[in-house]
């Protein structure tokens, strides 16, 4: 017997009053995990790591952390397997239903197990058999000292509703990374599944995916989309926009009948992103509408450019010819140049009208002394940016410091509000299509792509310095001229 067709034979045991409605993504969480717990002994694909992404109400709890133990039991009994929740509750729950199907009468008298349960261990959240297997469920904030199986189940390690508190994601993110995915018997064969909806880019899927080795990704948005940056090889739809499972979840059940209701509006667009599409943020942009972003060019000619910008072509700027009414430079630095530290971003801007033009971007992990030698390479090619705003954080007061000496216009710029508050205030000017980029810029990929996730990205650098240069402008002039004579 399959784990799939387990699954539909001891559905009634644990939903007596409820009609199973099978579908083919059902089948695809069946097949890969039945081929990661065979171990590739029949025939079946094997990946010690799998990931699900998969929407709520998916029966993705049912298959994998009720079904799967009490079916591998079948034919293993010795197999040892630790769940791992968010929610303590959760875990209890679905440790109970498992434990049901597996003291059913259905069961010992279709399977007749040479095993039973073990009297010393029977409890809700852990109970153990007589050949040695055993189910414990325990929550991301338990002591994993002494804690290990064969294998190792995530479901739903991090709350949705908590997924956006960074000291909660470094907290789960570090427990499960440092502290318990080591601890299963086998290193080379033991293995770990993780079956989570997408609710930012650094919540246990973002942060495991380029840590495991061997990890198979399985991505099932609710809504079909061709460029999906996680789209699932295995996904037989082909149509944009063609639901996941259109019997359980309708459109009208999902967007309502004008296409903003339902669940799009209970949980907004970021939460529908997240929980329905496998997308930290939606993939036409968040705050930032990939569309909104204009292009200029000084030859007129138009470049390859980033999924769902605009395909207007460019404004044309005369080299040399600009005729800016005011140019700037804005800066938001690091503390270090490591591989997991953020990036130092300065860009030069320039004000036209009502237009923002960024006319140049040096955004990349930089030293200090790196920082510094930007700086002076900025002011050489564009003299005329008279004010060079630097955030007073990080070792932007140390690049402040020194800079100053060497360049003039070198202002500290202490950061007011929150990053969304900073960035909310720039919002209107990107939307109603007033900032230029430059086609063709070797970072368009890159900028699309952080300010399309925020705030869920990995990185607010681009929108820190962007905000910063935008906000300056909106100064009165007045002000900005004392400013400039008080060197404040």
């Amino acid at each position: 017997m399959t784990l799939a067709e387990f699954c539909v034979w001891a559905w009634p045991i644990v939903e007596p009053s409820t009609v199973l409605t099978w579908n083919w993504h059902h089948q695809v969480i069946c097949d890969e995990f039945q081929g990661q717990l065979e171990g590739g002994k029949f025939g079946r694909s094997w990946h010690q790591n799998v990931i699900f992404n998969v929407p709520p109400g998916s029966m993705k709890s049912l298959i994998v952390s009720v079904f799967a133990p009490a079916w591998k039991w079948t034919w293993d009994p010795s197999w040892r397997v630790i769940y791992v929740s968010a929610s303590p509750s959760v875990a209890l729950r679905d440790s109970v239903r498992c434990r049901e199907v597996i003291e059913s009468e259905a069961y010992r008298e279709i399977f007749q197990p040479k095993w039973r349960m073990a009297d010393d261990q029977n409890a809700k959240g852990h109970f153990k058999n007589t050949a040695t297997g055993f189910r414990k469920a325990i929550s991301t904030d338990t002591r994993a000292t002494g804690e290990r199986g064969d294998a190792q189940v995530y479901d739903d390690p991090i709350d949705v509703n908590d997924a956006l508190s960074k000291v909660t994601r470094d907290s789960v993110n570090t427990w499960i990374r440092g502290t318990f995915s080591n601890r299963v018997n086998s290193l080379e064969e033991g293995t770990r599944t993780m079956i989570m909806q997408r609710v930012h880019s650094d919540d246990p899927t973002g942060h495991m995916l380029p840590v495991w080795s061997d990890v198979h990704h399985v991505c099932l948005p609710q809504e079909f989309e061709a460029n999906h940056p996680h789209r699932y090889p295995g996904d037989p739809r082909t149509v944009e926009g063609e639901l996941l499972d259109p019997v359980r979840f309708p459109l009208r059940v999902l967007k309502g009948e004008d296409g903003k209701g339902g669940e799009f509006r209970t949980l907004g667009e970021y939460g529908y992103a997240g929980q329905h599409q496998q997308r930290p943020a939606p993939a036409e942009g968040g705050h930032f509408k990939r569309s909104a972003w204009r292009f200029w060019s000084y030859t007129g000619e138009m470049k390859p450019r980033p999924y769902g910008a605009n395909g207007d072509p460019p404004l044309l700027l005369p080299i040399g010819k600009e005729g800016f009414d005011e140019m700037i430079g804005t800066w938001d630095c690091a503390f270090k140049k490591k591989e997991d530290s953020d990036r130092v971003c300065g860009l030069t801007i320039a004000r036209r009208g009502a237009d923002r033009f960024v006319l140049w971007a040096k955004w990349d992990r930089m030293s200090f002394t790196e920082t510094c030698d930007a700086l002076i390479e900025q002011r050489k090619r564009f003299p005329k940016a008279y004010w060079v705003g630097v955030e007073d954080k990080a070792n932007g007061t140390a690049v402040i410091e020194v800079m100053s000496r060497l360049i003039t216009g070198v202002c500290a710029v202490e950061p007011e509000g929150g990053k969304e508050a900073r960035a909310a205030s720039i919002e209107p000017t990107v939307l109603a299509g007033n900032v230029y980029l430059p086609e063709g810029a070797e970072w368009l990929e890159q900028w699309f792509e952080e300010f399309a996730q925020f705030p869920r990205g990995p990185n607010d650098d681009a929108v820190d310095a962007l905000a910063q240069g935008l906000r300056y402008f909106e100064q009165d002039v007045d002000v900005r001229h004392a400013r400039m004579l008080l060197g404040l």
